[in-house]
């Protein structure tokens, strides 16, 4: 991540993850880099980890799509998978239950302590969409 950037490092996992979960990963960019902070990368990096953590686990889907947009206001990231979709108030309620929702929570969560936006929307048998908004300081 250090080494390649966010970019370079995103399209490294999302080619690892197609290899070794053989799933049809997309990644389309409009930019070649993105000035993010360490702290920033690092943070962007684990949470989309963790969605497509989550994607493998529960999803079954045949396809994921990573979309990141730079403009002159920040960092926009739409993830999206064709696969089973979820009940997303399990994520206000995560307390409730045995751990389920926790992780998106948490990517909820760091994505605010940035003062970032990430927003979820889910169909049953339809598929799930997350959106990340990471305003760039410049």
């Amino acid at each position: 991540l250090y080494q390649l950037g966010i970019i370079d490092a995103l399209n490294w996992f999302f080619e690892d993850v197609e290899t070794t979960h053989k799933i049809k990963c997309e990644v389309i960019c409009n930019v070649n880099s993105i000035n993010l902070s360490d702290v920033e990368s690092i943070l962007l990096y684990r949470c989309i980890q963790e969605i497509v953590k989550n994607t493998l686990k529960y999803a079954k889907a045949s396809q994921i799509t990573l979309d990141l947009k730079k403009d002159k206001l920040g960092v926009h990231i739409q993830f999206t998978d064709d696969g089973v979709g979820f009940d997303t108030s399990l994520l206000n309620n995560y307390k409730n239950h045995s751990g389920s929702g926790f992780g998106l929570f948490a990517v909820q969560e760091r994505i605010k302590n940035i003062q970032g936006k990430f927003t979820i929307t889910s169909k049953i048998n339809e598929g799930t969409s997350v959106y990340i908004f990471i305003p760039l300081s410049q």
